[in-house]
């Protein structure tokens, strides 16, 4: 620090129209800047841990979010593609004359989705 390395060349060799008495009065003062430069040093490292703390547990957060909408978006996504095929409203569809089609395909999606969760489960993705 430019103020400190001052103080202490000043300390050092005082000019001749400093008086004894007054020399004296440095080294307390040079004492106090460089108590004050250590507490600055170690503000400064606490913010930059702080910092660092609050950026990953940000980018924790974030990829937290981001997984729960990839496993969301993988179970609904089989499920989506069925609806949107029987949504097509086209002949020659199977299972348009049979009235227990729509439940065949309301199980079959849900085991669908339960299947995908248990695969999840089972290589601990979830």
């Amino acid at each position: 620090m430019p103020l400190r390395m001052l103080l202490a060349r000043l300390q050092n060799a005082l000019p001749a129209w400093v008086r004894d008495d007054e020399g004296e009065r440095f080294e307390p003062l040079l004492a106090r800047v460089e108590r004050s430069t250590g507490d600055l040093q170690e503000c400064v490292e606490q913010s930059r841990l702080l910092h660092d703390e609050f950026a990953a547990r940000n980018a924790e957060r974030s990829s937290r979010n981001l997984y729960i909408i990839s496993v969301l978006s993988t179970i609904m996504l089989p499920l989506n593609l069925v609806a949107s095929i029987f949504g097509m409203n086209v002949a020659g569809l199977p299972g348009l004359h049979d009235e227990f089609s729509f439940w065949w395909v309301m199980i079959g999606m849900v085991a669908l989705a339960v299947a995908v969760v248990l695969y999840f489960k089972r290589k601990n993705w979830v």
